[in-house]
């Protein structure tokens, strides 16, 4: 799709896709690395909970609390 937009001459557009591609690539990365570590932990339930009050502050107002 990039490609198209390039020969389209919409030039913004594709980077602005290229942005967006860039964006999932770190958060798929970060994802892995946080299914590695709920691996080797064996799911550990008091882990899990420790995580949550600085993921409630991160994404607080993008859930609307």
């Amino acid at each position: 799709m990039r490609q198209e937009l390039t020969a389209l001459g919409e030039l913004d557009a594709a980077m602005c896709l290229d942005s967006y591609i860039c964006d999932v690539s770190k958060e798929l990365c970060h994802a892995e690395k946080k299914f590695i570590k709920l691996e080797t932990l064996g799911y550990d339930i008091n882990y899990i909970i420790s995580w949550q009050d600085a993921l409630i502050k991160k994404y607080k107002n993008k859930i609307g609390w």
